[in-house]
């Protein structure tokens, strides 16, 4: 596993392996020395405020999300977590919160669902594969 990569503002890190791969394990590992770590389905990317009601639950340094958007409006919303530092977070009948954007890992199992070229640029990716065997 590559333990010199930092995360920086507008990328994520994509972790990528076969379906039964323990792709979240990988990432749980490479996450853990930024902090709190929270689990989220990349279905939440598709819905309004998804990823902002797990923020506001859990703020954490780093999210995991398992899968890749699967409609645009997903994948605009993961452009616009990658480019802000904080994230509204809307509670019903009060004030929204402003949470910390937190680091972003996402697993796929999936090559196909591979960002587009002009996309890739987003993402450090990493063979889950070689990072479990330390290469």
């Amino acid at each position: 596993m590559d333990t010199n990569h930092t995360f920086t503002l507008g990328q994520a890190v994509l972790f990528v392996g076969p379906a039964e791969g323990d792709k979240i394990s990988v990432a749980k590992k490479f996450a853990e020395p930024y902090g709190d770590v929270a689990i989220a389905d990349a279905g939440l990317l598709d819905e309004r405020h998804g990823i902002a009601n797990i923020l506001l639950d859990h703020p954490v340094k780093t999210l995991i999300i398992d899968g890749l958007p699967g409609s645009p409006a997903g994948w605009h919303q993961v452009k616009t977590l990658l480019s802000s530092s904080h994230i509204a977070c809307p509670r019903k009948g009060r004030r929204s919160v402003m949470r910390e954007i937190p680091h972003l890992i996402f697993c796929t199992g999936a090559p196909a669902a591979l960002p587009t070229d002009n996309e890739q640029r987003r993402f450090y990716i990493v063979d889950a594969e070689v990072a479990t065997r330390g290469h």
